[in-house]
């Protein structure tokens, strides 16, 4: 991302937020525009245990219409009744299976902007992968 407000855009014209809470069990994004899912690697990693201690995990949103994903950190309140995600990464998963960090997103033309280059929104796998 170029400043933090291209972040904030590009993230509200998905209806999501760099740092968002969740009471009383009401999402605070339209769950129904995404999968969630957590990480293999993660789910794999010593760090979820030690994050479980906490209150503490990581959860991706998979826009399904463009294979955008926005990786989150969450965390729990004390009292269990906030969930926070504050954000990790943006990126998207080929179909050929490369991770690559988002840049810049054009919805209008469906072109990712990555450290590769531009990536067609057709490039993109919409499967949950790890």
């Amino acid at each position: 991302m170029e400043t933090n407000q291209e972040l904030q855009a590009l993230l509200a014209s998905i209806g999501l937020k760099e740092v968002m809470v969740e009471k009383d069990s009401m999402d605070p994004f339209n769950s129904e525009l995404f999968i969630i899912y957590t990480p293999e690697e993660y789910l794999q990693s010593e760090r979820k245990e030690m994050d479980e201690i906490y209150r503490i995990g990581e959860k991706v949103l998979l826009h399904k219409t463009s294979g955008l994903r926005i990786e989150y950190v969450t965390s729990e309140s004390y009292f269990g009744d906030e969930y926070t995600y504050r954000l990790k990464s943006i990126f998207i998963i080929t179909k050929r299976g490369e991770k690559l960090q988002v840049t810049e997103t054009d919805f209008n033309h469906k072109i990712f902007t990555t450290s590769k280059g531009m990536i067609s929104f057709s490039e993109v796998s919409l499967k949950r992968l790890p």
